[in-house]
């Protein structure tokens, strides 16, 4: 996925073309949530990054992306074309944040230095100050902004409520977190065996 992030401004002003009367501020923070859901739910946020094991060293971070992202579910580690089993990392956190880490089974990463490995992740944004992903700002934008129209138009006795918006935006919502799912799904090539020497 591309390196770039894209202004949620633009998503502002979209989403107050449904809710007019909603402040700035509160759109903000219900868009924020949308696109918290939104990559927690589709998963739609991939990434992957290499490791070389290093003596004594168990503790890898995540790494090639500038932006304060965690890491919220591991898809596979590859070492060649095969797997390595599940139980024998986990997602840890340490000096730069929350979930940016991956620790490995000291048992079995000794006497394995220079092996290398790719990590392939799912991300989500521990900030949302710098925005959107590009590549999904362009893919699921619109679907991230009937999120957070949802959200608005269904808080109850506000100057913006309107339900049946709510619930229009909401099918848009859930249809653009299926469409996510369907893309991975499309794009999934992992049956591999899984190593656990």
């Amino acid at each position: 996925m591309a390196n770039t992030f894209s202004s949620l401004d633009d998503l502002v002003d979209f989403i107050n073309h449904y809710v007019p009367k909603a402040p700035r501020n509160f759109v903000l923070f219900q868009l924020n949530r949308a696109i918290g859901d939104f990559l927690e739910r589709s998963r739609a946020w991939e990434h992957s990054f290499d490791i070389t094991f290093e003596a004594d060293t168990y503790t890898y971070e995540l790494s090639g992306i500038a932006y304060d992202a965690r890491i919220q579910h591991i898809r596979n580690i590859k070492y060649g074309t095969d797997s390595i089993a599940f139980s024998l990392f986990s997602i840890s956190s340490g000096a730069s944040g929350p979930d940016r880490y991956l620790t490995f089974d000291s048992d079995w990463t000794d006497g394995m230095e220079g092996l290398d490995v790719t990590c392939n992740v799912d991300l989500a944004l521990n900030s949302f100050d710098q925005g959107l992903p590009s590549d999904l700002m362009i893919r699921y934008g619109n679907s991230i902004v009937m999120g957070a129209v949802y959200y608005l138009a269904g808080i109850p006795r506000r100057p913006y409520t309107d339900i049946d918006l709510s619930k229009y935006a909401l099918a848009e919502f859930e249809n653009g977190i299926g469409t996510a799912l369907r893309d991975k799904n499309e794009n999934k090539t992992d049956v591999a065996v899984r190593l656990g020497f």
